[in-house]
């Protein structure tokens, strides 16, 4: 199977193996043209991108080496004649700008779970660092595509957010407008509805807060000072003059919601965007433990890990709403509750001026120039009040080892774990952090990986979106999916959509992974190296391994144990496999996910097209 990524840093497999080495330069290019470029490409219009000021027998001498070298790297997935040039899609294949492009320019009203998935694929610029020499051709249609691109995400987001905010999904109208302004920090606009939404969710503290993001940004990309209009929005927030929304409109299959408490909360939770679930489907035992280990024991580190989708961030705001009910006549866990959406945060100096802003009662307007020192400021307070900071998503700091801003966030998160406050730090992860717990001591840090919901609890889930079937279905539904909570609603989803609820039209298509699974079981895959991803195929396909040689002596190419152990510990704290009594067993979940892919070539239909078919 072929696969790429172009958005971000340029990736291509073929069958689990990388061959992103191979092609570089003009083959690159002349990749990512293709790939965009559905349709064949003559030669001469490809001359024209990649050697425009050449010669012309010189270009079509160094075209047919360039087609030499990519036709035996490529194999079948390249198609040359004497005329066109394509990718052979008849191929199984997976090229994320193609779902991207592949979205309809109208949101349809069942359709914003999918696009929320499919748009999040825009995480980093098309071909981001890219460029190649005497190409000036190349240079302006790549500008042009990026261009496109960005605003065809710009556009879907800010839909997707008409559509929430409308609609009075706050929680999920702040996430999505979180992801707008990543892309597009100069809108004034978006901004003011980031403040509109959270003040009328009751964040009142994080839309002030907000404010002043604005106007950092503001400054920082356009060099102006907010509007009028902006500036007389922040001061009616600051009275408590909130504008009127919409009134949501009832939802006959959606869960029962969670019912606020009858009596006001002594904590003062600033909740900073993150999604409160209508329902927590089961995840009890879980909330008990993480309540005890914050409540009881006063950990100082927790961690809530587990693949992409598991509920981690319900989970977080599960336990959030609990430690915010009243305790009387015990005083509560906690004075304040802060909780940052790592998305939301552009540096370490943001995060730790946006927690200020938010705990201090007088606004700051200026840091010292370290870290340590605006540390120190933070750790002031956090030693006059007991704090839980809940960090959700971390792993948008640590996804690249290159990012610039990782080792100054592993800084902070090191230096909080260290000082002495009476504080707490709770993290949600789709793997394990390098921070060095042995300098806390040893039982003021844990960790809880998070697998999928229990039987009963799918079962649930599933019944709730008015699905119909026999129990046997049911069950079988809930076993392929391993009870990964988002994939049960992604598939709920899909069997109202298209199979009329009924689940047995659904399993008959034999078809269990849609394309919006596919999108998110693949973000974690795209984690992954070549090793760590055959490692993984390899056990989903042969069941697990009984013991760590017998598993590296059986890869396609035996690797050093340096190297196996390092790929086998990195699949451990992504939870993607577990070591059960000296035999190596993989997640569940992906283990069907691999074995169906292999299985079915990936040839999927994204939903949108299915619809359209029917």
């Amino acid at each position: 199977m072929l696969k790429s990524t172009l958005f971000g840093t340029p990736h291509i497999y073929i069958n689990g193996t990388s061959i992103s080495e191979k092609l570089v330069g003009k083959e690159l290019a002349l990749f990512a043209f293709l790939a965009v470029n559905r349709e064949p490409c003559s030669r001469t219009k490809i001359i024209d991108i990649l050697w425009g000021d050449a010669p012309e027998q010189k270009a079509r001498d160094s075209l047919r080496s360039l087609l030499y070298t990519m036709r035996q790297t490529l194999g079948d997935y390249l198609i040359v004649t004497r005329q066109i040039v394509c990718l052979n899609r008849q191929l199984p294949y997976w090229l994320d700008v193609e779902i991207f492009t592949s979205l309809p320019e109208r949101l349809e009203h069942q359709e914003t779970l999918l696009w929320s998935e499919v748009l999040r694929l825009h995480g980093q610029e098309f071909m981001d660092g890219f460029q190649i020499t005497n190409a000036p051709s190349f240079d302006d249609w790549l500008s042009a595509q990026r261009e496109q691109l960005r605003n065809r995400a710009i556009t879907g987001w800010r839909q997707i957010v008409d559509r929430q905010w409308g609609e009075q999904q706050l929680a999920e109208a702040i996430l999505s407008n979180q992801q707008l302004l990543l892309l597009a920090p100069w809108d004034e606009e978006a901004h003011r509805k980031q403040m509109q939404i959270l003040a009328t969710s009751g964040q009142r503290s994080a839309a002030l807060a907000h404010y002043e993001i604005c106007r950092q940004q503001l400054h920082d990309e356009l060099d102006i000072l907010p509007s009028a209009e902006t500036t007389n929005l922040y001061r009616q927030i600051k009275a408590q003059v909130h504008t009127p929304t919409p009134k949501p409109s009832p939802s006959p299959t959606a869960p029962p919601a969670i019912q606020a408490p009858a009596t006001s909360s002594p904590v003062n939770t600033l909740m900073g965007g993150i999604a409160v679930p209508r329902r927590l489907w089961g995840r009890q035992p879980e909330l008990q433990l993480l309540h005890q280990w914050l409540s009881s024991e006063q950990c100082r580190l927790v961690t809530i890990h587990g693949v992409v989708g598991a509920g981690k961030t319900a989970l977080a705001a599960g336990i959030v709403q609990l430690l915010a009910l009243p305790t009387a006549p015990a005083p509560p866990a906690f004075n304040t509750i802060v909780v940052t959406t790592c998305r939301s945060v552009s540096t370490p100096t943001h995060l730790i001026h946006d927690w200020l802003q938010q705990l201090s009662s007088q606004p700051i307007t200026t840091l010292p120039l370290t870290l340590d020192r605006q540390l120190d400021l933070l750790i002031r307070l956090m030693q006059q009040q007991r704090i839980l900071f809940v960090l959700d998503d971390v792993d948008h700091w640590f996804t690249r080892p290159d990012a610039p801003e990782r080792a100054t966030y592993l800084t902070l998160l090191q230096l909080l774990v260290e000082r002495e406050h009476r504080c707490a730090l709770l993290l949600t992860t789709r793997q394990t952090l390098p921070i060095n717990h042995a300098v806390a001591e040893p039982d003021r840090y844990r960790y809880l990986p998070l697998g999928g919901l229990a039987p009963d609890d799918s079962r649930q889930l599933l019944m709730s979106y008015g699905l119909q079937g026999s129990s046997a279905d049911v069950d079988l539904l809930q076993q392929h999916y391993a009870g990964h909570p988002l994939l049960l609603q992604l598939a709920a989803h899909e069997i109202q959509l298209l199979f009329a609820q009924q689940i047995a039209a659904f399993l008959q298509e034999d078809m269990p992974f849609t394309q919006a699974m596919i999108t998110l079981l693949d973000q974690q895959l795209a984690l992954l190296s070549p090793l760590e991803e055959e490692l993984l195929t390899h056990l989903a396909l042969n069941g697990g391994a009984d013991t760590h040689e017998q598993l590296r002596h059986t890869l396609v190419t035996t690797p050093s144990k340096r190297d196996y152990m390092a790929a086998l510990s990195n699949l451990v704290r992504y939870t993607l496999v577990e070591l059960r009594h000296h035999s190596v067993v993989p997640n569940q979940l992906f283990a069907h996910y691999l074995r169906g892919r292999r299985m079915e070539g990936d040839a999927l239909l994204t939903s949108y097209q299915r619809v359209k078919l029917v």
